[in-house]
């Protein structure tokens, strides 16, 4: 059985990093499943990056959230 909820919670020094970070989880991980196998994920897979350019901003604006999209293999901001 799958858990319902996946969360990843990662650290970068500034929102580029952040970004390239989805970036290449989305190509190492999700890249590596076919089709078929991701669109059976049930349940929600997030990213929670948080970004110390913006430790101003805690707990506002610090966190950027991403949700797996199943159907487009990528991840949105939410």
């Amino acid at each position: 059985m799958r858990a319902p909820l996946r969360v990843v919670f990662a650290y970068r020094q500034d929102s580029v990093e952040g970004s390239a970070l989805v970036g290449r989880l989305t190509e190492a991980v999700i890249g590596g499943l076919p089709i078929e196998e991701r669109l059976q994920v049930a349940g929600d897979t997030c990213l929670v990056v948080g970004n110390r350019g913006e430790v101003e901003t805690f707990p506002y604006g610090y966190f950027k959230t991403w949700v797996l999209d199943t159907n487009t293999g990528r991840f949105r901001r939410v």
